[in-house]
């Protein structure tokens, strides 16, 4: 018995080295289920190690407070709540530094800076009630959202209340039930975000900062739960949730904060387990080995990401303790020195390069490299046997076994298609059933003085408008696709294509990528002058349409 067993343990072990080849980082992450503690300290290491701090304190006073006004305050929001006291004294003084000297245009971007100064300590700050008194409204739906978490907190607008607020945002309220930044199609990431606002108003158990009349009330706990129920309806089967046409890391995370602000169990409510998955499944999908999140399956690690899943833990974290909202601050984010050392453990991915002058023919390369391939499992297999053989393995199942994930490796490379940038770029042949023809242009106007890219023409031109034939059933992402590669155009999109059906996101194109620009910033497109509610993939065109991507700085509000 006990030889059979080291036997079977010795062939598992020869077997996992064989997986091991084949399987990405996102693979290796750890501990789906395991304790939302060791997750949030595997998120705070990796800050930690990036940022060679050698606690969360040294981290606070050295990156995060370097990093004021442009890429720390979500971090700072979410340590102040997360239950460990610090010191943002340090990071406090550099934001107000920062804010001194530069004009902040954006309204949700002065409400983010004024929620992490009341998070620091600063709740006294003038920036925090001018910012009050010129932002909400100024930038549509999300400047109301936050406008709104602001008065959540006890801060007082001279020219809104919390229930004007609350009312403009219901009177927004799409036909579905949920809410967009615009279209007729709602976002599962401004939907969440809404919620999370109005989580005071829904719940009986704690007391909310402002007072509301019985009526809005009334009408924001009617709108709460149909939004509860169209965010359940799109909830997918890995139990992530994913917005304009991706599943992706942050809408899992804004999902998990909404829920939790709203005193909802995302682990156990059945609204939200599909497929015995739960949103949390479907965030640690994108968790990396290094502890870090990816925007997209498959893809790098992104910052943004990474903060939304940091903070939607310690959300979720913080229901469980039966404490508040992650954005109705605590009371204890005075200055003082921390009293404890504890560390806390807590609408844009694989990347092309320029055509080069010079296009080998497909099919030789695509041949060359699924040989090479088929020969490297063949080789990994026979060494496995022999390996097997000569320890005296030699049971029949230990073989099949190998001959299975051979196997399984096989069809991957079989059923995947890689492709140098020459050939990419190179493949632009004559279209069938042709209907029309359609413009397109690509601009990033916004970006111009604003991103640091050397590849930003002064004029904001990357492609000028151009005329591409259209056939019938093409889409959006289509004709973006056949201009990257007419025009050698660098894009950076992801997704997966079966049959007609494209689910495409688009991160970069002409190495311009979402966040060079801040939080909001990104590639929106327009067909006929409207901004769709859906992914590119699913836009079919007629003949006629005019399509334009562009590079926006605050989710498309700044555009024309």
């Amino acid at each position: 018995m006990k030889i059979s067993f080291i036997r079977k343990l010795n062939s598992f072990a020869a077997i996992s080295l064989i997986i091991s080849l084949f399987m990405t980082p996102s693979f290796l992450s750890f501990a789906r289920d395991g304790d939302i503690s060791a997750v949030i300290g595997s998120i705070t290491d990796y800050n930690l190690k990036s940022n060679s701090a050698a606690s969360v304190q040294q981290w606070i006073d050295g990156s995060l407070t370097d990093g004021a006004g442009v890429s720390s305050e979500w971090y700072i929001i979410a340590l102040s709540q997360s239950g460990v006291t610090y010191d943002f004294t340090a990071y406090a003084d550099a934001l107000d530094a920062y804010l001194a000297a530069n004009t902040v245009r954006s309204a949700t971007e002065r409400q983010r800076f004024a929620l992490a100064l009341a998070a620091a300590g600063r709740r006294d700050d003038s920036y925090i009630t001018s910012t009050l008194g010129d932002s909400i409204g100024e930038l549509g739906i999300m400047s109301y959202i936050w406008g709104l978490q602001l008065l959540n907190n006890g801060f007082q607008s001279e020219k809104f209340t919390a229930g004007e607020v609350i009312t403009e945002l219901l009177s927004r309220r799409l036909n579905d039930g949920g809410w967009a930044i615009r279209g007729e199609i709602s976002d599962v990431d401004v939907t969440a975000m809404a919620l999370s606002a109005l989580a005071p108003y829904y719940r009986t158990d704690i007391v909310a900062a402002q007072t509301i009349s019985d009526e809005t009330r009334n009408e924001a706990v009617s709108a709460v739960d149909g939004a509860l129920a169209l965010l359940s309806s799109r909830q997918l089967g890995s139990g992530g949730f994913a917005s304009y046409g991706a599943e992706n890391a942050e809408s899992s995370a804004q999902v998990i904060t909404a829920l939790s602000a709203l005193g909802i169990d995302v682990l156990s409510d059945a609204r939200f387990i599909k497929d015995s998955s739960s949103p949390i499944d479907g965030m640690l999908d994108f968790q990396l080995s290094d502890g870090s999140f990816c925007h997209i399956s498959g893809g790098e690690s992104n910052h943004t990401a990474t903060v939304q899943c940091y903070y939607a833990l310690i959300a979720l974290k913080r229901a469980g303790k039966g404490d508040g909202p992650l954005f109705i601050l605590d009371s204890n984010t005075d200055t003082a020195p921390k009293t404890s050392e504890t560390a806390v453990h807590n609408a844009m991915d694989a990347q092309t390069s320029p055509a080069s002058e010079t296009a080998p023919d497909r099919a030789s390369d695509g041949i060359s490299y699924k040989i090479i391939a088929y020969i490297a499992i063949a080789a990994a297999a026979m060494l496995s046997c022999v390996i097997l053989f000569a320890v005296k393995k030699r049971g029949f199942k230990n073989y099949i076994f190998v001959i299975v994930i051979a196997g399984a490796a096989a069809c991957f490379i079989a059923l995947t298609d890689f492709e140098s940038a020459e050939h990419y770029y190179s493949k632009t042949g004559e279209k069938d059933n042709i209907i029309g023809s359609v413009s397109l242009t690509i601009r990033c106007d916004r970006a111009v003085g604003v991103c640091d890219s050397e590849y930003i023409p002064e004029s904001g031109e990357i492609l000028p408008v151009t005329e591409f034939a259209l056939s019938e059933g093409e889409t959006v992402y289509d004709i973006l696709v056949e201009a990257a590669k007419t025009y050698a155009i660098q894009l950076e999109s992801s997704g997966a294509v079966s049959g007609s059906a494209k689910l495409a996101y688009i991160s970069g194109i002409n190495y311009l990528y979402e966040f060079d620009g801040g939080d909001l910033s990104g590639w929106i497109y327009r067909v006929n002058g409207e901004i769709p509610s859906f992914g590119c993939g699913d836009y079919t065109l007629s003949d006629g349409d005019a399509v334009e991507w562009l590079y926006t700085l605050e989710l498309g509000e700044d555009l024309d």
